[in-house]
């Protein structure tokens, strides 16, 4: 249209000139036919190529770079990319201290790097609690740190007395595996402590009652460091002497003392007991056999109330096993003699119906049998409310939500 090659020219067969007014001002300044040969270049140029060519889009117009110089000047090349990797700051990480050091390497522990690290570990953390345990005993076994020194060190950094005892009790189960383990572990380990003239029942037990720390140690594994005589198995053998309960009671005195926690063979009286209570094959429950073992449960308990709920779960166990889910009123017929008796406070009974710990079987159809003997004893042993004042309203409508709670029986999905 503007001239040959598609550009910008002179229509042809006429002498008007087509172009742009800023191209024809470039070319015609002058007036000059010698530029004749520039013109015509031009003139067969898109006007896309004149402002590539040209750096820009006109007189007064903003200039524009080519689009290959633009990508040039933006993109980083490899030099200014490292440049910028160099000068970047980088986050520093949490340097790992020296006993964090030791607790991954499996090194034993000294005095010094516990006083250094502990205030760092998180020993509520069951991984950390572990390795530090491991550390711990290793140190104890190759004498880089003593016991007394580990006890005063967990008590500065614990949380709590209940944490540091629970540390403590984590690096015993520990240095008895790293003493051989079984009973040469044990051995090694008490010679350890003693050797060390060490009280380490004392550093466990705190403020807690005889029946809490047998708890504890148990829990724990570590219930061989009170050493003495098995009352679990003088029980389990009085029983299947065929020893009476007033019998068993006076070898339990002799063996570990009157005022001494017994509430740990509770559960082995409880499976013993369901034994002859629910008789299989036979049609209906020997419940008076409840009554003779008043005295020994008593005994055992003593000091430890709540620990009765493994009768509970002996007789469940029983019952589940030798009569069935189908013979509801004999699982009701043993815990209304236990109540009737005096043998288990309602306080556990609401303790046995509460505990989902207890993988004893039977536990859902159980607790269906004896639903609504639950809710009768819980509302025949409730406190009194006051009738009176801000307190007494309050109670009153506690009362009522308690009461909604135990309004239908449960429904458990098989």
């Amino acid at each position: 249209k503007y001239g040959g090659g598609g550009g910008w020219g002179r229509d042809s067969g006429s002498s008007r000139d087509n172009r742009p007014a800023h191209l024809r001002r470039l070319f015609n300044k002058g007036g000059s036919d010698s530029n004749s040969a520039t013109r015509n270049t031009f003139s067969t140029l898109g006007s896309q190529d004149v402002r590539v060519q040209l750096g820009g889009r006109g007189p007064g117009l903003k200039m524009m770079a080519p689009a290959t110089m633009r990508k040039e000047e933006t993109t980083p090349t490899n030099d200014t990319k490292k440049a910028d990797k160099k000068d970047a700051v980088k986050p520093e990480g949490k340097k790992m201290t020296p006993l964090e050091k030791a607790l991954e390497a499996k090194e034993p522990a000294t005095n010094k790097l516990l006083k250094g690290g502990l205030k760092r570990l998180d020993m509520a953390d069951e991984v950390i609690a572990d390795k530090l345990a491991v550390s711990i005993a290793k140190g104890l076994k190759e004498d880089t740190i003593m016991f007394d020194q580990v006890e005063a060190l967990l008590i500065k950094f614990a949380l709590s007395d209940g944490q540091a005892a629970r540390q403590l009790a984590m690096v015993f189960a520990k240095l008895k595996i790293e003493c051989g383990d079984g009973e040469e572990g044990e051995a090694a380990v008490k010679k350890l402590v003693e050797d060390n003239k060490y009280d380490a029942l004392k550093a466990l037990k705190g403020k807690k009652t005889s029946a809490e720390l047998n708890t504890f140690l148990k829990k724990l594994n570590v219930e061989w460091l009170k050493g003495g005589p098995d009352i679990n198995s003088i029980v389990q053998d009085a029983l299947d002497d065929g020893k009476t309960p007033e019998e068993i009671v006076e070898i339990v005195n002799k063996s570990i003392g009157e005022k001494e926690d017994a509430s740990g063979c509770l559960r082995i009286i409880g499976d013993h007991l369901a034994a002859k209570v629910y008789v299989k094959g036979e049609k209906n429950p020997n419940v008076k056999e409840i009554k003779a073992y008043k005295p020994l449960i008593a005994r055992c308990t003593k000091g430890n109330e709540v620990a009765g709920v493994q009768i509970l779960f002996g007789l469940q166990g029983g019952w589940y096993k030798n009569y069935g889910r189908g013979e509801k009123k004999a699982a009701l017929a043993s815990f209304q003699e236990l109540s009737e008796l005096m043998i288990i406070p309602h306080e556990t009974f609401e303790v046995w119906r509460a505990d989902r710990a207890d993988k004893t079987k039977g536990k859902p159809d159980c607790l269906l049998a004896v639903f609504k003997f639950l809710t009768e004893l819980r509302a025949k042993n409730k406190p009194i409310e006051p009738e009176e004042g801000e307190e007494g309203a309050e109670g009153e409508v506690s009362g009522e939500e308690e009461e909604e709670e135990f309004e239908h029986a449960p429904t458990f999905i098989s």
